[in-house]
């Protein structure tokens, strides 16, 4: 599974990795940021449009990945929350009728 982790993407794609180092923005996205050397990479010819296509691809399936991964993580602690609310208000009235 290359999109569990961002060094395979690297990896996969070392000549877009590569290109992207000139790229006047260190967070550079490579798809509408101005100053890409990516896109520039593309235009000049260094970089196949299919290639870079493919990147763009990759990127947006590792995205949805990690948005779904997000979503169950925040499922699952609020799940964690509701049980330890629970105990501790069972404890609570457990603490009730003991005085």
């Amino acid at each position: 599974q290359l999109w569990d982790s961002d060094s395979a993407v690297e990896q996969a794609f070392d000549d877009v990795t590569s290109l992207g180092s000139g790229c006047r923005f260190r967070d550079c996205r490579h798809d509408r940021e101005p100053g890409c050397a990516v896109k520039a990479g593309v235009d000049e010819g260094r970089l196949s449009a299919e290639r870079y296509e493919s990147y763009l691809k990759l990127q947006g399936e590792q995205a949805a990945v990690e948005a779904l991964r997000d979503e169950r993580e925040q499922l699952e602690a609020k799940r964690r929350s509701r049980v330890m609310g629970k105990a501790l208000k069972a404890m609570q009235k457990d603490r009730g009728r003991e005085d």
